[in-house]
């Protein structure tokens, strides 16, 4: 009876050795994983921060534009105004082209 019992101990022992085992390989795995989901996420972070400088770039860009253009145009209008007069007062048969 002994003996039996040193057998079953024996075997219990080589479970929880394969129990142990098995949770380290489900470790194991699910960090391989889970690393591989923040690498991923981490490189679609980066692309998203990267388009939204470029849209921001390009809004700003778009704004000093905007602000180049309102603040030159009243002058603009103003030497093609006095273009279109001439130097007697009398208007020119055509006034310069706006600037593109």
């Amino acid at each position: 009876q002994a003996e039996a019992l040193r057998e079953e101990l024996r075997d219990l022992k080589t479970v929880k050795e394969l129990q142990e085992r098995r949770r380290a390989d489900q470790t194991r795995e699910r960090h391989k994983a889970l690393t591989a989901q923040i690498e991923e996420l981490t490189a679609t972070n980066a692309e998203l921060r990267r388009r939204m400088q470029l849209r921001e770039d390009r809004e700003f860009e778009r704004e000093a534009d905007v602000s180049i253009e309102s603040s030159v145009a009243p002058a603009w209008e103003e030497v093609v105004r006095a273009a279109s007069q001439g130097d007697s007062g009398r208007p020119r048969s055509a006034p310069p082209s706006r600037p593109s």
